[in-house]
């Protein structure tokens, strides 16, 4: 099932709101009150604009049993007068029906401008991660006008192990309009109602805003390209279970599990050298740097990672190696306080992770995103998943067989099993490839992996330098 803006036929909850007018909103919605059906949509009632914002939500949990780690819904929205600010707000995830935490997709009018912004609520304060001008993205009348021509609103929020990734989109993109991750304070554990909330300032009228075509869209594990997201059945403990039973003939073989734990692990290795950047491995985190920090060590699983940093609303900033600082930056002072804009790689820290070194050396405490791959480490723990989707998990097993046989076989079953085990590589590879398309570019590689992690840290020491390549 393609991952797009629009709903499909695989629907989890749909209201058209095609009732009568001046009915309620009705079951399983719950609202505040101020919003009714007025000619085939949800409206804000007379004298409700600035007094209340109109609310109605669904409480997942009562309408089904959960949608696993990703939710998809949209709606409808116009607005008929945009002389003042007006704002339609999709909650893809809500606390309670008073909203105290969620996140939102919101489009607002006003003035002849349309904005669209990816919104995070904590605690009842909103904080725009991404917002950008679509105006001339709206659909229109044949004279330009967007008064109260109704725009197709939707958004995706997918929970991983690293946090939550929002997208939204407008009028049926192909591809997300905008994109945010929150990995430091992922609220998603208390999270369960989706629903609508229309806020108009204008006080003693009716409000300006209409919403129509209601839908949610829940993705269950297993169902989309980003299946890997889901819970994963296959732990290595299981996977050296099928392995040996696939590779031995003779039950009373005295290989130890030890050792196919070994086989295991080697070809996880394998595997994503192959692969490169699988995308299941693809994480965003937040590193927070303190006042006067000079260098700062990633975390040791981090492998490729992007060349820029994303501070806030300051915007990006480049991430360079020696050479590109010796001839772009050669006159940065190592000395001058403020605010970074440029990054340096030192090379690897004591811990094993990548060391970043600011310019200026911060004058207070910040926090950027990173854009980054994890890589795979030595897994001791039989009882840990597989760090890929399940669907991958074959091809681990034929690799750990082949491992095995180089070993301790006969050469004309290691010959057949090594043969099927670069084959399995070759199909992943190309899958990865079909599924990435054109994605970002990656331009940094650390020369090994570490067993391991670290934290993310903020360090006022000298480093040693690492092999980059």
């Amino acid at each position: 099932m393609a991952l797009t803006g629009q709903k499909n036929e695989n629907l989890y909850f749909e209201d058209t709101f095609n009732r009568a007018d001046g009915a309620t909103v009705g079951e399983p919605w719950s609202s505040n009150g101020t919003l009714a059906i007025e000619n085939g949509a949800l409206h804000q009632t007379d004298g409700a604009g600035a007094s209340a914002a109109g609310i109605a939500l669904i409480d997942l949990d009562d309408i089904g049993e959960g949608i696993g780690n990703e939710v998809h819904a949209g709606l409808e929205v116009a607005c008929e007068d945009d002389t003042s600010s007006r704002e339609a707000q999709l909650i893809l995830r809500a606390s309670d029906a008073t909203m105290t935490d969620a996140y939102i997709v919101r489009l607002a009018w006003e003035s002849d401008v349309a904005t669209l912004s990816i919104i995070k609520r904590t605690s009842q304060s909103n904080t725009t991660a991404e917002s950008v001008v679509v105006t001339s993205e709206m659909n229109t009348l044949s004279n330009g006008s967007y008064d109260g021509v109704f725009q197709q609103l939707s958004g995706r929020l997918l929970i991983t192990d690293t946090g939550i990734k929002v997208e939204a989109f407008l009028n049926d993109e192909e591809r997300p309009r905008l994109t945010a991750t929150d990995g430091s304070q992922p609220l998603h554990t208390v999270l369960s109602h989706v629903g609508i909330r229309l806020n108009d300032n204008d006080a003693g009228v009716g409000g300006h805003l209409f919403a129509r075509n209601f839908w949610i869209q829940g993705i269950q594990s297993g169902v989309s390209v980003l299946d890997w997201q889901g819970a994963r059945n296959w732990t290595v403990g299981e996977t050296i279970r099928r392995a040996r039973s696939m590779a031995l003939r003779d039950s009373s073989d005295l290989t130890q599990g030890e050792d196919w734990l070994g086989y295991v692990n080697m070809a996880l290795s394998e595997y994503y050298d192959k692969l490169g950047n699988p995308e299941w491995a693809e994480k965003y985190i937040e590193v927070r740097v303190k006042s006067g920090t000079t260098e700062i060590e990633l975390p040791a699983w981090v492998d490729h990672f992007s060349n820029s940093i994303k501070e806030g609303t300051r915007g990006e900033f480049p991430i360079v190696n020696q050479d590109q600082f010796n001839r772009d930056y050669a006159g940065v002072s190592e000395t001058e306080t403020g605010s970074p804009y440029l990054y340096r790689i030192l090379g690897r820290g004591p811990s094993g992770g990548m060391i970043l070194k600011p310019f200026p050396i911060p004058s207070s405490e910040y926090t950027f995103n990173l854009h980054c791959y994890q890589r795979h480490g030595w897994i001791e723990d039989k009882a840990l998943p597989l760090p890929l989707p399940d669907a991958e998990a074959l091809r681990i097993c034929i690799g750990a067989i082949a491992y095995y046989l180089s070993s301790d076989g006969p050469r004309d079953r290691a010959r057949n099993w090594e043969a099927r085990w670069q084959a399995a590589l070759r199909k992943a590879s190309r899958a990865n490839t079909r599924r990435r398309g054109a994605g970002e570019q990656f331009i940094i590689r650390p020369a090994f992996a570490s067993r391991g992690g670290t934290g993310i840290v903020g360090r006022t020491r000298a480093g040693g330098l690492g092999d980059l390549y």
